[in-house]
């Protein structure tokens, strides 16, 4: 927001930002942007949700027409409209009540009605990178059916990106990069990553040829 307040009529308003550019997966393909430079993007968005974190938002609602990408290159992470709050229970459990959701960019405990916590935006981060990898959606992609949909994302694990990208197979951190973005997208929230920083972590080790994560005791 860069300004609030009521207006003389008495009327109250906020004034946005206006962003200006495409999103992130239409912008990686439209400049034919490499492994590398998609995962620089790819973190540039897990920082802005580890500063939501810390201020305690969670954003319920990440997806690629919500991270927009300028012209010059800068990453606008947008629309924190069913943003929620997180609240201490009384196990000292962050977490987050309503469930409100994108269908198609929903995490399991979404679609089952749960809690939304940051383990939620973790798996909707998995989705963006499982994308931003492969050029596809790991659910959903051939089904017009709500149910279907919901089955898919609640019962069945997504293929490895490596299987869908030529591109990636290739790669030396394919295998690292395969089981990062089905580690993000584990159905259990407690078995993804811990923080969204953790999932930039595990990137950061694999690209520099270090041990990751995602596979110990794979």
């Amino acid at each position: 927001m860069i300004e609030g307040g009521v207006h003389e009529s008495g009327l109250p308003y906020i004034a946005l930002e206006l962003v200006e550019g495409s999103t992130i997966t239409d912008y990686a393909r439209a400049r034919g942007l490499d492994l590398d430079e998609r995962l620089r993007l790819f973190g540039v968005v897990c920082a802005a949700v580890e500063a939501a974190h810390r201020a305690l938002i969670v954003h319920r609602d990440l997806k690629p027409s919500n991270v927009l990408v300028t012209e010059d290159g800068e990453v606008k992470l947008l629309d924190f409209g069913i943003a929620k709050l997180l609240e201490e229970d009384d196990l000292g459990l962050t977490r987050s009540v309503d469930h409100l959701l994108t269908p198609r960019y929903a995490a399991p405990e979404q679609i089952e009605g749960r809690p939304a916590t940051t383990a939620t935006d973790v798996h909707a981060l998995g989705l963006l990178l499982f994308e931003l990898l492969t050029g596809e959606r790991p659910f959903g992609v051939q089904t017009t059916s709500a149910l279907s949909l919901a089955r898919e994302i609640v019962e069945r694990q997504p293929e490895r990106p490596s299987q869908l990208a030529r591109g990636l197979r290739a790669h030396s951190a394919a295998r690292d990069l395969d089981e990062i973005c089905l580690k993000a997208l584990r159905k259990n929230p407690e078995e993804r990553y811990l923080s969204v920083v953790a999932l930039a972590d595990d990137i950061r080790r694999s690209l520099a040829g270090f041990p990751v994560e995602a596979l110990a005791g794979a």
